[in-house]
């Protein structure tokens, strides 16, 4: 017994040493990295925008780092659901996080409260791309920019509608800010989703709002809804018929929707620095920008950083439009 019992305190010591020694030597921690399969939480349901941007990311990264790297889709509560799951995980690298500026940013601006913190809850790893936002309206309004469009609605206070793909989304946002800007009065009316809230722009249901460029180019290239302005800094290539916001009048309205991926706090940092190294690589690949451009979104990548920064930069903003307008959600 007493044998035995000197055993167990030798391999209690022995773990103990393993562990500080992993703690104290991070490169210890990312040299077998990864080992067995890697899990990434997508905070939307498979078929969007988000699942389109991740999954050729996620196979070059299995490529890169020859191990799999498989997406589990968690929708559900304005991605909530995924983010606080990303944040509780065990942090190994073994589970990481795929969010937006809505689930990172968004989210905390308009919640009273939220079971997760977007700057102290993660190790930020990189942003990943954005893509740029654009101002449409219902084409039989008689507006063909934007300086008409604020003619319009200040003749009209109170009368004309904006749609967005739910209260409190970085849509609603948006456009709240907007009308903010250009000191006009408008109306929120919240769908559950993009689709459904272009669908009722098409319909004449509403008069306008502001989304990604993906989600509205193919409407726009229909000529069933029309363009006023892109965030864009200067007229983008696949849209060149559309003006910015700069040339518009409001060079201060330039904002982009981007995608990041975060790994829980406490992840060790060589394994962020190696995801965020393979993510690097996996963003300069020309098949990898093909198919981002093909669905109107821009690389990002660069050091781990600039997602903090990006997070910040825009909570920061958007917590200012949400008090502003008075958008609030109490859970």
């Amino acid at each position: 017994m007493k044998s035995l019992f000197g055993i167990k305190i030798f391999v209690t010591i022995f773990l103990t040493q393993i562990g500080i020694a992993w703690a104290q030597n991070p490169d210890l921690a990312a040299k077998n990295y990864p080992d067995r399969p890697v899990r990434i939480l997508v905070t939307t349901a498979p078929g969007g925008a988000s699942d389109i941007i991740i999954r050729p990311l996620a196979q070059r990264l299995t490529e890169t780092l020859k191990q799999s790297f498989f997406i589990d889709n968690k929708p559900g509560a304005s991605g909530i659901i995924a983010m606080e799951a990303g944040a509780k995980a065990n942090p190994d690298g073994y589970t990481i996080l795929f969010g937006t500026v809505g689930t990172f940013a968004s989210n905390a601006a308009v919640h009273e409260k939220i079971p997760y913190d977007p700057i102290k809850d993660y190790a930020h790893v990189s942003l990943i791309c954005k893509t740029y936002m654009v101002l449409i309206i219902n084409p039989k309004l008689p507006i063909n920019n934007v300086k008409e469009f604020v003619e319009y609605a200040k003749a009209r206070p109170g009368k004309l509608t904006y749609g967005s793909y739910g209260m409190g989304s970085f849509a609603h946002l948006l456009a709240a800010s907007f009308s903010d800007a250009t000191a006009i009065e408008t109306v929120h009316v919240p769908y559950k989703g993009s689709l459904p809230a272009i669908t009722a722009l098409m319909a004449g249901e509403i008069d306008f709002m502001i989304d990604t460029l993906p989600s509205a180019v193919p409407f726009i290239k229909q000529n069933r809804i029309k363009a006023l302005a892109i965030s864009s800094p200067e007229r983008f290539e696949a849209t060149p018929e559309i003006a910015t916001f700069a040339e518009s009048g409001y060079p201060q309205f330039k904002p982009n929707a981007w995608w990041g991926i975060a790994a829980p706090a406490n992840t060790p940092k060589a394994i962020v620095q190696k995801l965020n190294a393979a993510i690097s690589e996996a963003l300069k690949t020309p098949d990898l920008i093909d198919r981002y451009r093909a669905s109107y979104a821009i690389p990002v990548g660069g050091p781990s950083d600039e997602l903090l920064k990006q997070i910040s930069t825009d909570l920061k903003s958007l917590t200012e439009t949400a008090k502003k307008g008075k958008i609030s959600i109490n859970n």
